[in-house]
């Protein structure tokens, strides 16, 4: 697959719009292209407007303000919409992204904790993206094979579909979650999952 140079970043937002100047200097900053948020708390009555850029997303399917993924997208960067999924378990917003000789499928994908998954559920979904693909965000599910300091059931799971359908991690390998609770640990629950892209074609960076 031919070099891409587009600059992906992972966001777990706890709620896009009140922090609409925080991401849009974090954007600006960085020169991000593409921001995959997760726990974007949006409703169908939400407005998301970031100078620059276009906001896509996939709502939790309760209608309440919790949960949720998105991607905000440059406004130079060439897309096209691809098959998202709104479930209890799982919000995943997916684009093309169009290359001049290739196109990639990109997702922004958000698990909550809390809620029944397992590897059917993780296979299915990524079975429905158009390879090759990259998709990152919060899967609320730890594995030290990811990164995490201990496994649990649901990591186990992930990594089961992960190597049984031949599919590659890209993780920093250093805590994304830290608790308001100082007794519990941070931990590293956000990383990219890929598949059909060479490995000397991307890099990851805290």
């Amino acid at each position: 697959m031919p070099h891409v140079d587009i600059r992906i970043a992972l966001w777990n937002a706890n709620g896009i719009s009140e922090k609409r100047v925080e991401i849009e200097f974090y954007l600006n900053y960085y020169k991000i292209d593409l921001l995959l948020l997760s726990e974007t708390h949006c409703t169908d009555l939400t407005h998301t407007f970031i100078r620059g850029y276009t906001f896509i997303g996939v709502n939790h399917p309760s209608g309440r303000a919790r949960g949720g993924s998105g991607i905000l997208i440059k406004h130079n960067i060439h897309y096209e919409p691809a098959k998202n999924i709104c479930a209890p378990n799982m919000q995943m917003t997916s684009i093309r992204l169009i290359t001049n000789t290739n196109k990639i499928t990109v997702a922004a994908i958000y698990c909550p904790p809390n809620t029944a998954i397992d590897r059917t559920n993780y296979t299915v979904a990524f079975n429905q993206l158009c390879p090759p693909f990259i998709v990152g965000g919060d899967y609320n599910s730890k594995h030290t094979w990811f990164g995490s300091r201990l496994s649990t059931r649901r990591g186990r799971e992930l990594l089961s579909c992960i190597q049984g359908n031949g599919f590659d991690i890209l993780s920093t390998g250093s805590p994304t979650f830290w608790s308001s609770n100082p007794a519990v640990v941070p931990d590293l629950l956000d990383f990219f999952i890929y598949s059909g892209v060479a490995h000397n074609a991307i890099r990851i960076s805290e």
